[in-house]
C-alpha cells in the first residue's frame, strides 16, 4: 500500500525517486525498497516522504489520517 501510494504520488507531481531521495536524504535503494519490496519506512522516514507530497505523515506510518 505505502509502496503504490509513492508511486502515484510521484506520478502525480512529476517527480523522480533520486528527486525524492535528495530531499528526504533517504538512499534511492532504501526508498527503493519501500516502493517494490513492500518495507514499510521508518517514522523518519514517514515524516520526511509525507513532507515532500504535503501529505499527512499518518498515511505513511501506519496511523490513520
Amino acid at each position: 500500500m505505502t509502496g503504490k501510494l509513492i508511486q502515484a504520488e510521484l506520478k502525480s507531481v512529476e517527480a523522480t525517486v533520486e528527486e525524492l531521495a535528495d530531499f528526504t536524504e533517504i538512499s534511492v535503494e532504501r526508498l527503493m525498497e519501500i516502493i517494490e519490496g513492500g518495507k514499510k519506512p521508518t517514522v523518519s522516514e514517514g515524516i520526511a516522504i509525507a513532507q515532500f507530497f504535503d501529505l499527512d505523515p499518518m498515511i505513511l506510518i501506519g496511523g490513520r489520517a
